[in-house]
């Protein structure tokens, strides 16, 4: 949150604090502006995380021990924090309220206004930001009752639905893929963009995964790429043994097989490369691949093999794979270990889709002469 800011002010609560958020023309706290020719308080912007680490210093940790406790928090969560902590603030500068230290009311009032504008996830995640930082009677603002009624009539009156109502044929991209044959025939872009794809469409795993692949953490043998990952996922909570993604060969059709092509890009950015991740960006001066180019990559790949990804999106092809998987009779335990699902009520409510199968015209197939 680059541009959010923070008056440098003491921290003490107001206790003038009204229902509609607007404090008394007494009020010292936050939001108050100096005495008449005082000069003006200086904002100084901060990023999400430095939010989080100043709020944890001014109730008495450390600095080191405030950073492990932010390290708690993945980059990715304060990314999604950062909108709502630079609307908090702005909000708390037009009404005159502590940023740290709001009552209930002036909280509920602020996740009010998103209710006409944005999903009941969007709130939550907007509910999880502030409960980071704002503690409301001594606990956290995600324990107050009010809070969490209000969340509950939410939840009822802005029902939460699957983002996809049907899911994309993964062999749609399987036959497209094919075309771009062989590895030492296609451009580095290509290359990779194929990699990336088929290692998704093997693991069943998120985009996140091809950006914690390394090569100092791979093993290769018996035509098997094993990797290690260390460092947590999105799907994993605190402590959490490494994961291990292999990548075996496919005999069966060279052109899908997902460990020749790891082999191949691997050849053909090992004088490339100026770091050990396995993916590395496709121009000069082929640095780690940042997420966003790793999920711009999938998309493109999605999109030039005829998926709608107005509607579908990078991450859509754990859904499209998993659903695949059971169609075929994979036992829903393998699905859901290989997919790091914790229950199958996970899958069932969120991830199992209709595949959308193109059928073919009845007046076309009438007229055709090639047997469909």
């Amino acid at each position: 949150m680059d541009n959010t800011t923070v008056v440098s002010q003491s921290d003490k609560p107001s206790s003038t604090a009204t229902h509609s958020g607007k404090n008394s023309s007494k009020d010292t706290s936050f939001a108050s502006r100096s005495r008449k020719g005082a000069p003006p308080v200086q904002k100084t912007p901060i990023t999400g995380r430095n939010f989080m680490l100043k709020s944890l210093q001014r109730k008495g940790f450390s600095e080191s021990v405030a950073q492990t406790m932010c390290d708690s928090r993945a980059g990715n969560t304060y990314r999604q924090y950062a909108v709502y902590f630079e609307r908090w603030q702005t909000y708390c500068d037009q009404g005159q309220i502590h940023p740290r230290h709001p009552n209930v009311k002036q909280v509920l009032a602020f996740l009010d206004t998103f209710k006409k504008e944005l999903s009941f996830s969007s709130i939550s995640t907007a509910k999880a930001a502030l409960s980071a930082f704002i503690t409301l009677d001594g606990k956290p603002l995600g324990q107050n009752r009010y809070v969490n009624q209000y969340m509950t009539g939410l939840a009822k009156s802005l029902p939460r639905a699957p983002k996809y109502e049907e899911i994309w044929d993964p062999q749609i991209v399987l036959d497209f893929l094919r075309k771009w044959s062989p590895a030492k025939l296609l451009n580095l872009y290509q290359l990779t963009l194929k990699t990336a794809i088929l290692i998704l469409l093997v693991t069943a795993q998120r985009p996140q995964i091809l950006g914690k692949l390394n090569l100092e953490q791979m093993r290769h043998a018996k035509r098997t790429f094993t990797f290690t990952v260390t460092s947590n996922l999105k799907h994993q909570r605190g402590y959490a043994p490494a994961t291990v993604i292999q990548l075996k060969a496919f005999p069966a059709d060279r052109r899908l097989c997902v460990e020749n092509y790891v082999r191949a890009y691997i050849a053909r950015t090992k004088d490339l490369r100026q770091v050990q991740d396995l993916f590395i960006t496709t121009t000069k001066p082929h640095g780690k691949a940042s997420m966003a180019t790793i999920s711009r990559w999938v998309k493109t790949g999605l999109q030039l093999a005829g998926i709608n990804t107005k509607t579908f999106g990078p991450g859509s092809t754990r859904a499209a794979v998993a659903n695949k998987a059971y169609d075929h009779g994979v036992p829903v335990e393998t699905i859901l270990k290989k997919a790091c699902w914790a229950r199958e009520s996970t899958f069932t409510k969120w991830y199992k889709k209709e595949v959308k199968i193109k059928v073919p015209d009845f007046q076309s197939v009438i007229l055709s002469q090639k047997k469909s």
